[in-house]
């Protein structure tokens, strides 16, 4: 059910990726605290709705001479979808990769009910139910008497 595409867009183009409508409006040069970074913008919209504004960036760290791309993602209940801004092709365009996975924040739905489901095991066992309870010790429960008929 995923989807990907992966193009080299120029400002003011369109494309479509599971539903959505992803404009793309160019990149810019900013200046951060220790990097230098390329950062793309790109408006998702669904049925002519404006839902997210995506903004991934490619960044330089010049002290450590290495770059890093700054994925932008757009959570649902449903699905992620993700933009990726890679190098310019000289000529205007932009590489960009689109991603839509279905089911992604699920993931971590899953991860909540199961620490819920830790935190109920530690809690009182007499609240559990269907939890064996605790056997009577012998030397407390006092003993019937022998019922048995005396012999001769």
């Amino acid at each position: 059910w995923q989807s990907e595409k992966i193009l080299v867009m120029r400002p003011g183009e369109t494309v479509t990726i599971a539903g959505y409508s992803l404009a793309f409006e160019g990149v810019e040069e900013i200046q951060g605290p220790n990097y230098t970074a390329r950062r793309g913008t790109l408006r998702a919209t669904r049925n002519g709705r404006e839902v997210a504004t995506l903004i991934p960036e490619k960044r330089f760290y010049p002290v450590r001479n290495s770059a890093t791309t700054e994925a932008a993602i757009h959570t649902t209940w449903l699905a992620d979808l993700y933009a990726v801004l890679g190098d310019g092709d000289g000529r205007g365009g932009w590489i960009v990769r689109l991603y839509h996975n279905p089911l992604v924040p699920w993931i971590w739905i899953g991860v909540v009910v199961m620490a819920l489901g830790g935190i109920v095991s530690l809690s009182d066992r007499r609240l559990h139910v269907g939890a064996p309870g605790r056997a009577r010790s012998r030397a407390t429960t006092p003993r019937p008497p022998d019922e048995r008929p005396a012999t001769a």
